[in-house]
């Protein structure tokens, strides 16, 4: 089986006015990553792909031997989680040795999942290649109170929707709180 790790950069968080990064996730990818011995994609458009950067940097640092970048512009219909599996999905058209992929596994936080995966199906089209989740499960209450904004996105993908905002989310986790 020839499988990657991609990973969904958390969004970019300011901490008393200072921009901060949460590390969960790609830490996690960076575990998946060295442990199953694959590429890692490293996805995102917070920070204006700055974070993408810092992310594989760190993930160079640890050892993981093939880390791609995956950045999906400064438009702003393309700066969600969606966008960030249609710069997944180019990658893996664009780069040849990705042709022979057949295992994606996912990191992202638990309630983040399912509109990952939603995104990440809807992006690869037709492609086949099985999907897996390797979640950060992490500050529960905050993603409990940030879930029903998830299912909206949900909502969104599967009725073909672009993906609406809807002001500011129900209690966004304060990177200062991890």
């Amino acid at each position: 089986m020839r499988e990657i790790v991609v990973v969904f950069t958390p969004p970019h968080y300011k901490v008393q006015g200072i921009a901060k990064i949460w590390m969960g996730r790609i830490d996690r990818a960076i575990d998946v990553a060295r442990q199953k011995h694959c590429p890692l994609i490293v996805a995102g458009d917070a920070n204006g792909g700055q974070d993408i950067d810092q992310f594989i940097i760190r993930a160079k640092r640890s050892g993981v031997g093939a880390v791609l970048r995956a950045f999906n512009g400064h438009e702003l219909e393309f700066k969600n989680t969606r966008g960030d599996a249609r710069a997944i999905a180019r990658v893996m058209a664009e780069v040849p040795a990705m042709v022979y992929i057949d295992q994606i596994t996912v990191v992202t936080c638990w309630y983040h999942a399912p509109r990952c995966l939603i995104a990440m199906r809807q992006a690869l089209g037709n492609r086949q290649v099985r999907i897996v989740c390797s979640v950060v499960w992490t500050k529960l209450w905050d993603g409990i109170k940030v879930l029903p904004n998830e299912l909206r996105g949900c909502l969104d993908y599967m009725s073909g929707r672009s993906q609406k905002s809807r002001g500011k989310p129900i209690g966004k986790p304060d990177l200062g709180s991890f």
